[in-house]
């Protein structure tokens, strides 16, 4: 009888496994296809506005399982950021050191505050690093 019930153990998990893999695997790609539509979306709009289409798309369109929207959201930025010159908004933002609070302080200009969800917070934080980051790499790219 216990090799029946571990065996059956064995075999669930794997399924469990396999389902759980597949789904965030397919997920993943999903959320690739539209992490580089914001190449096309950056010509459009400012710095800010990358921030803001970026936020829009983790908050109303992201459904990927776990972290994989999060540790999108920086790609999406680059993506956005590149489409074309920055260099009114770097002048705007300035070359100087952040506060650790600096980002949070731009959120909540948002309306995203200490009573939101954890991931939305993380989101708009690393939105807003990524455009910091952005200008003071001379516009080559995003920390990831």
């Amino acid at each position: 009888m216990a090799r029946i019930v571990v065996w059956g153990a064995i075999g669930l998990g794997s399924i469990v496994g396999m389902f759980v893999y597949f789904n965030a695997s397919r997920a993943s790609m999903d959320v690739w296809r539209q992490v580089e539509t914001f190449g096309s979306k950056g010509t459009t709009v400012s710095g800010t506005g990358c921030v803001s289409a970026v936020l829009d798309w983790f908050t109303d369109e992201c459904a990927a399982p776990g972290r994989i929207c999060l540790d999108a959201v920086p790609r999406a930025m680059g993506n956005c950021l590149v489409a074309q010159d920055r260099s009114e908004d770097c002048v705007a933002l300035g070359n100087d050191t952040k506060p650790s609070q600096w980002a949070f302080d731009r959120c909540r200009e948002r309306g995203i505050d200490k009573k939101a969800r954890k991931p939305v917070k993380e989101s708009c934080t690393l939105a807003w690093r990524s455009l910091d980051t952005f200008c003071k790499s001379g516009q080559k790219g995003v920390a990831l």
